[in-house]
């Protein structure tokens, strides 16, 4: 550079100055003399200095400028093919689904990648949207906005978090063998994905929680179930909630039998009945008037012609 230059002439022309015989002029001129060029030639240099930093500085601002216009010039000219888009708006428990189907709708597409920021921008909402705000909308930082989303929203152990989390508020509502059966799904769903995310599900610690979840004849009926499938060697998590869920179901079969035998037995028992009084009301039913003078039909007693 040329501040460079200007450096190493000035160190060059001290040291000269250094070498010059005494003889030459009295020590004190050649020192005030090389003091005073030394003085300007560093006033001249830390102008430069100066002018080169502006310069620097308005050569940065005027790219950043003319690469914003560019950016949203692009943006303005790019017309997105309508493509079903999955929607997210932050919640880690949706993320993997809806990168699953973003992948196959855009992310693998063979497209500018400005044009698949674009569509995953378009994809976002609340506060995975504000995520993504830091990040100048062109195709060089899509693969760095993709980075961040997964490193934000795809933590394999926060998603088993929440999961252990949502095991251990799982309750029924009550004691109801409708509830006892929702309870059995839901709880069925948590331990597949935990195993499904590499969790070991088979410990005792887990069963006997889950077990406590259920009513008393549920859990009676699953540990008979227990003892004789542990001796065989057949016991897990899954065979223990599989049993309730079998449970539950036989004693919703039995009380919808027993329903239908009872409504069937009413309707039995009411049909007769109503058939009975149908027969009086016809046998008891009034007979026809007939006149008071000549006993006939037809006319009442004012109007008799006998």
């Amino acid at each position: 550079m040329e501040v460079e230059k200007v450096e190493d002439a000035l160190l060059k022309y001290s040291s000269k100055v250094d070498e010059l015989p005494a003889e030459t002029l009295s020590r004190e001129e050649i020192l005030k003399r090389a003091e005073a060029n030394i003085d300007t030639a560093q006033e001249i240099l830390d102008r430069a200095e100066g002018a080169l930093r502006k310069l620097l500085q308005l050569k940065e601002e005027l790219e950043d400028q003319a690469q914003a216009r560019t950016s949203a010039s692009e943006i303005a000219e790019i017309k997105l093919t309508p493509i079903p888009l999955p929607r997210f708006s932050g919640d880690i428990w949706e993320w993997e689904t809806f990168w699953n189907s973003f992948t196959h709708n855009v992310h693998s597409r063979n497209m500018d990648d400005i044009y698949k920021f674009n569509y995953l921008l378009e994809a976002l909402d609340g506060e995975a949207k504000e995520a993504v705000k830091q990040f100048q909308v062109c195709g060089s930082t899509y693969s760095l906005v993709v980075a961040h989303l997964h490193e934000k929203y795809g933590n394999a152990q926060a998603l088993v978090d929440q999961l252990v989390n949502r095991l251990q508020a799982s309750r029924a509502r009550s004691d109801s063998l409708a509830d006892q059966l929702a309870l059995c799904d839901q709880l069925s769903s948590i331990t597949s994905q935990l195993q499904l995310k590499g969790e070991h599900i088979d410990n005792t610690f887990l069963q006997k929680q889950l077990l406590s979840k259920f009513s008393a004849e549920v859990q009676r009926h699953v540990l008979r179930q227990k003892s004789r499938k542990e001796a065989e060697g057949t016991w897990s998590t899954r065979v223990l909630l599989a049993d309730a869920k079998e449970y539950i179901n036989s004693e919703l079969k039995i009380n919808s039998q027993v329903q239908q035998r009872q409504s069937n037995y009413i309707e039995g028992q009411e049909k007769p009945r109503t058939k009975f009084r149908m027969e009086t009301r016809q046998t008891t039913r009034a007979p026809a008037s007939t006149c008071f003078y000549c006993g006939k039909p037809g006319h009442p007693a004012k109007s008799c012609p006998e």
